[in-house]
């Protein structure tokens, strides 16, 4: 075939340019990334981590607050005991009254069964001058003017007006041994 002068061919302009593409993207299809997925596992496990750290915690204070009830308890009732005694005629052959106090719980140990490895330690202070600093000591117990006397035994007598004490609470848990101090004066309100 012959080229026909007649025959005009159209002019054909050249492809205009267009960046290249680096990689043709496809269409996203459903489900996740490996990336979103990683991070949605690692932020759930801290929630979970989290929550669970704050379960424990709460069971840990519960039982601490338990057992601190407890100690409290028995310390409120060896308070209750004394005080109950001091209140009693004066008869240290029944041990009653004022001076039973010191003869029956100075050095006094007793078990304190809901606590675990619990015990509970009576110090009864009958020296006037050594009375520690947390009950006011030295202080006059018996009001005769000084702080020298040594009220303890049988030597206490019914002119003692104040039995200052110390209580102390010892227990295990899983923190160790936990020991609590409690001082606190007693005086007779009956006569």
């Amino acid at each position: 075939m012959m080229d026909n002068p007649m025959i005009t061919q159209p002019e054909i302009s050249p492809p205009e340019s267009t960046p290249p593409e680096s990689t043709p993207k496809r269409p996203r299809e459903g489900g996740f990334s490996m990336l979103e997925l990683t991070v949605s596992v690692s932020i759930f496990a801290i929630a979970l981590l989290s929550t669970g750290l704050t379960l424990l915690h709460g069971v840990r204070s519960q039982d601490e607050s338990t057992t601190s009830s407890d100690s409290l308890r028995a310390v409120r009732d060896v308070y209750a005991e004394i005080q109950q005694i001091t209140n009693q005629p004066q008869d240290l052959t029944k041990f009653q009254g004022v001076s039973a106090v010191y003869t029956l719980y100075n050095g006094l140990v007793r078990t304190v069964p809901e606590l675990p490895a619990g015990t509970i330690t009576c110090v009864v202070f009958a020296n006037e001058a050594t009375i520690p600093v947390e009950l006011g000591g030295p202080q006059d117990l018996n009001f005769d003017g000084d702080a020298a006397d040594n009220l303890g035994g049988s030597a206490m007598g019914t002119d003692l007006q104040l039995i200052p004490f110390q209580l102390t609470v010892s227990y295990t848990d899983d923190r160790g041994t936990i020991t609590h101090v409690f001082y606190r004066s007693i005086a007779q309100t009956t006569d």
